[in-house]
């Protein structure tokens, strides 16, 4: 419930991006369209690996499966970093293109907005983070092992992981080549 009701803030960003009418605004709402697509699937691909493993859905049944499923915890991880805007992750770059839109529309309640938001954000996905990699060495003995889900979930949740970062790296290649013109072409530039 958690990653679903996020994405309530996250499409909020979106359309106040566009709303700005600021060629930064459609950028930043644009990217954000591509890097929330890529995050929030990766996030929704370990939350059903960690289904499929161990049947949880509560945070406090996440303890301990950073040692666990190392790999999906990372990709994890990466996500929830993304989503906070914490470069060089995919996330940080939309949300800097969103707040330059706002300063570009002189809209200093969407930068405030947002910078709350992220940081709201933070707490709830500090928690989950903290959780999964805490020490369970008093729950160990209890839980049965679990490993990395199938190739089928795992293999799409590296990749789409991977894609947060690469997002990140290639951000300007990606706004120069391919989101300014589109952004030209929908009158917003």
């Amino acid at each position: 419930r958690m990653l679903a009701f996020s994405s309530v803030s996250q499409v909020g960003y979106i359309g106040v991006g566009i709303g700005l009418g600021t060629p930064l605004g459609m950028v930043g709402a644009l990217l954000h369209i591509l890097n929330h697509a890529t995050m929030k699937a990766c996030l929704f691909l370990v939350g059903g690996s960690v289904y499929f493993r161990t049947k949880a859905v509560e945070i406090a049944q996440f303890g301990g499966l950073g040692r666990q499923m190392k790999w999906t915890m990372a990709a994890f991880t990466i996500a929830a970093m993304s989503m906070i805007g914490i470069p060089p992750t995919a996330g940080f770059f939309s949300k800097w293109y969103l707040v330059r839109g706002g300063i570009q529309a002189g809209n200093w309640i969407f930068i405030v907005v947002i910078l709350i938001s992220s940081l709201l954000t933070a707490i709830y996905f500090f928690r989950m983070i903290e959780q999964i990699y805490r020490d369970d060495s008093k729950d160990s003995e209890n839980r049965q092992p679990v490993g990395e889900a199938p190739a089928s979930m795992f293999i799409p949740t590296v990749i789409l992981s991977l894609l947060i970062i690469a997002f990140g790296f290639g951000n300007a290649l990606i706004v120069t080549q391919l989101l300014e013109p589109v952004a030209a072409a929908m009158g917003g530039m």
